[in-house]
């Protein structure tokens, strides 16, 4: 998913970087995306970006599951 993202800002500052860290996340919950966002002053304008892309994503995945159970859902 972060590497879905990444791949919508090509040559983005720091892409290699962000790219690597992506890649390189170890299995814990989260995403690395996150804390460095948070923790870089150059990238956190990417920051509601981010926190865009995961809305929607989360979004499009819940909309597909609950239409296959039946359910339907309204959103906003």
């Amino acid at each position: 998913m972060q590497l879905l993202f990444l791949s919508k800002f090509p040559g983005v500052i720091h892409e290699e970087k962000l790219r690597l860290a992506a890649e390189q996340q170890q299995d814990v919950q989260g995403f690395v995306l996150d804390l460095v966002f948070d923790e870089n002053d150059t990238l956190s304008p990417m920051a509601p970006y981010w926190d865009d892309f995961k809305l929607k994503t989360i979004q499009y995945y819940l909309e597909k599951f609950t239409g296959l159970i039946g359910i339907i859902l309204k959103m906003l």
